[in-house]
C-alpha cells in the first residue's frame, strides 16, 4: 500500500497522523491536568477539614484542663481562689469559642458525604451537645468548686470515715 504512494502523499500522511497524535496527547494532558485540578481541591478541602479537627480536638483538651484547674483552684485558700477564677473563666471561655468556631468551620466545608456522616456521629452524643449548646455547665462546675472550697478533699474523707 505504501509503495504505490507518491512520497507527497506519505508526507501528508505522516503529517496528519502526527496532528492526530499531537491532539490526543493534548486531549490526554487537559484531562489530566482537570483531574489533578480537582483532586488538589479535594486535598485542600480535607486538610483544611483536618486542620480544624486538630485544632477542635487541642481545644477539647484544653476545656478539660480549664475544668481541672477549676478543681483544683476549689481548694485553695479564698485570696488565691480569686485570681484563679479570672484565669479559669477568661481560658474557658476561649477554648470553648475555639472548639465551637473549629467544628462549625468543619460543618461549612464541601466534604465528602461519608466523612460529614462520621463528623456528625463523632459530635452527637447528648454530652456534647450540651456543651456546644449551654457552655455554661462548665462554668457551673467551675463555681461549684470555687465558691465551696475543698468540698472534694471533704467528700473523699466522709466516704473513708464512714462504716
Amino acid at each position: 500500500m505504501f509503495s504505490s504512494m507518491t512520497i507527497k502523499q506519505k508526507l501528508w500522511g505522516f503529517a496528519f497522523l502526527s496532528v492526530a497524535f499531537s491532539a490526543a496527547i493534548a486531549a490526554a494532558g487537559y484531562w489530566g491536568q482537570q483531574q489533578i485540578g480537582a483532586a488538589m481541591s479535594d486535598v485542600m478541602v480535607n486538610s483544611a477539614a483536618q486542620k480544624n479537627q486538630m485544632q477542635a480536638d487541642m481545644m477539647h483538651d484544653a476545656l478539660r484542663a480549664d475544668v481541672l484547674a477549676a478543681l483544683l483552684a476549689g481548694q485553695k485558700s479564698e485570696a488565691d481562689r480569686g485570681e484563679d477564677a479570672k484565669r479559669i473563666t477568661s481560658d474557658l471561655r476561649e477554648h470553648a469559642k475555639i472548639f465551637r468556631e473549629r467544628l462549625d468551620a468543619n460543618e461549612k466545608l464541601p466534604l465528602d458525604a461519608t466523612i460529614k456522616k462520621a463528623l456528625s456521629e463523632s459530635g452527637s452524643s447528648s454530652i456534647h451537645i450540651y456543651a456546644l449548646q449551654n457552655p455554661s455547665w462548665v462554668w457551673h462546675l467551675q463555681m461549684q468548686w470555687l465558691v465551696r472550697p475543698n468540698t472534694l478533699s471533704s467528700k473523699k474523707h466522709s466516704k473513708q470515715s464512714s462504716p
